[in-house]
């Protein structure tokens, strides 16, 4: 469903006076290689009331170990701003034109695995550096979220280094910004989006799981739509709610079937 969003509501939110201890100000962005071969995300939360947020930063690709940066503890940036500075992590999100053109940098220290699975196990592996500098430019009309707030479809570029490499990205994704109730991240369900091969945006919409043929293909249905799923690289984080609550979230870069339409985009579990 498209809908028209306000510039402001893609800049950093005030806490509204009757807001929960809980209540979120959440950007989500995502980037992929067209062909599914290369991938990963950006996602800062902001829990004003308790004064800290949390980060993650990922990157992940075809034959190469995921790398993660988590920090569930991270201070609050500076007001009006979101540039953090922490224990083995800079970063900065800035809407330079609202709803238009989105940049992110990073300089971090993450874990690099070659099991992702280990994710829920400590986060213990190979201290791996990893530097954004890329921008998101939208492309297409917003559509609206469940519960609140929207989703862009862009295009992704700049430069990505981790450990000694250092790669020159051109490729797409997509944004995300809501506000609300720490629940909501922990609400179950399945949320597909991203690109079709054609150069028209996969909506994203929420999804059911029809059949699993493996652990690497699914397939998926959206009301009368039918989706056949491969799933490329896997990107799990442990999330960890306001009052220290705990659940699993499953991002997943996937290559998409429908009615012989094919695609490229992330396939988000809880």
């Amino acid at each position: 469903m498209s809908f028209d969003p306000s510039a402001a509501s893609d800049r950093r939110q005030a806490v509204p006076v009757t807001a929960p201890r809980g209540w979120v100000d959440v950007f989500e962005l995502d980037y992929f290689a067209s062909d599914g071969s290369f991938g990963g995300f950006v996602v800062m939360g902001l829990y004003p009331a308790v004064g800290r947020g949390w980060f993650w930063a990922s990157v992940v690709g075809a034959d190469r170990p995921l790398v993660l940066v988590v920090d569930d503890e991270m201070p609050l940036p500076a007001w009006p701003n979101l540039e953090v500075r922490s224990t083995g992590i800079w970063t900065d999100l800035i809407a330079q034109v609202p709803l238009v053109h989105f940049t992110v940098g990073l300089e971090a220290f993450g874990v690099g695995l070659d099991d992702p699975a280990e994710v829920f196990t400590g986060l213990r592996g190979d201290l791996t550096p990893l530097g954004f500098d890329l921008e998101w430019e939208t492309r297409t009309p917003a559509w609206a979220l469940p519960g609140g707030g929207f989703e862009l479809g862009c295009s992704a570029h700049g430069e990505i280094l981790v450990g000694h490499e250092e790669f020159d990205f051109e490729g797409r994704g997509t944004r995300r910004r809501w506000t609300g109730p720490d629940e909501r991240r922990f609400e179950s369900g399945m949320w597909l989006s991203g690109w079709w091969d054609d150069d028209e945006p996969l909506v994203g919409r929420s999804c059911g799981l029809e059949k699993r043929l493996s652990a690497e293909h699914l397939q998926l249905s959206a009301g009368e739509e039918r989706f056949d799923v491969v799933v490329m690289s896997v990107a799990p984080v442990p999330v960890v709610g306001v009052d220290g609550q705990t659940s699993q979230r499953w991002r997943m870069l996937c290559r998409i079937d429908a009615q012989g339409r094919t695609g490229t985009g992330w396939l988000d579990l809880r």
